[in-house]
């Protein structure tokens, strides 16, 4: 079937960026562990983080554009079963570069897709592999080249021989499984504690409802009594007597 998955490099240390994407170091290992869920920091100062969950990335994009805050990340997800890749940049919030590569485009799409500030190695790498093309179709080569950039930048790559002296620290770490990705608070919170977070809801809105009401009477009286002038004791007083009976 092929490799199919995401990973993460940051540059900052396992305990923050494991602090920051709600996961869990459960042990340190002295190998690189396969089909689970790991995180190691590399001896060139990178931290990568392997979750062996699909479309990881695109779902935390939120908290990893909050990382980058702190230092650069790069995310490259991969998708052999339909030769499809993906590297982006984040620094300071927001989006540096991103490298697309495509099988399943149409007769007007393009295969190759960059964007924003690439590095002088990407630059590089995609003249040594694709040439100076600007028309690139979907090829072996062009689905390697943003997997090549993440390589080259931060030293790790998903299909490398990565021996635990590329690392100074191993992590198994554990991840839920069944992670709120794109969930808000409330669904977290319905999902955690239906029967809490519905009482809550309930108290909320009666509490809105009541506030509400004092604010529309404060607010209607004044209103009625500058449109309607003297007629508006009137209205009031036929109005109040109407809500008693």
């Amino acid at each position: 079937m092929g490799y199919r998955g995401d990973y993460i490099l940051a540059k900052c240390g396992p305990k923050e960026l494991a602090a920051s994407l709600d996961v869990s170091r459960i042990g340190d290992i002295d190998y690189v562990p396969d089909n689970v869920a790991w995180m190691g920091r590399l001896t060139k100062g990178w931290t990568v983080f392997v979750p062996e969950c699909e479309g990881y990335c695109d779902h935390l994009s939120n908290a990893i554009r909050a990382i980058s805050e702190d230092g650069e990340v790069i995310t490259c997800s991969i998708n052999e079963t339909v030769m499809a890749s993906k590297a982006i940049s984040y620094k300071d919030g927001i989006t540096n570069w991103e490298i697309v590569s495509l099988s399943d485009v149409g007769p007007d799409e393009i295969a190759l897709k960059e964007s924003g500030s690439l590095p002088q190695i990407a630059n590089e790498i995609r003249y040594e592999m694709l040439g100076r093309s600007e028309n690139i179709e979907n090829t072996d080569d062009a689905f390697e080249y943003p997997i090549r950039v993440t390589e080259a930048i931060t030293g790790y790559t998903y299909d490398g021989l990565c021996s635990p002296e590329d690392f100074t620290a191993l992590h198994l770490v554990q991840i839920s499984l069944e992670p709120h990705f794109q969930a808000g608070l409330i669904s977290r919170c319905f999902t955690n504690s239906p029967k809490t977070t519905l009482i809550i809801i309930s108290i909320v809105l009666i509490i809105s409802a009541a506030v509400f009401g004092v604010i529309l009477k404060a607010t209607l009286e004044p209103f009625i009594s500058f449109i309607l002038g003297d007629w508006a004791d009137v209205c009031l007083s036929n109005c109040s007597r109407s809500s008693k009976e």
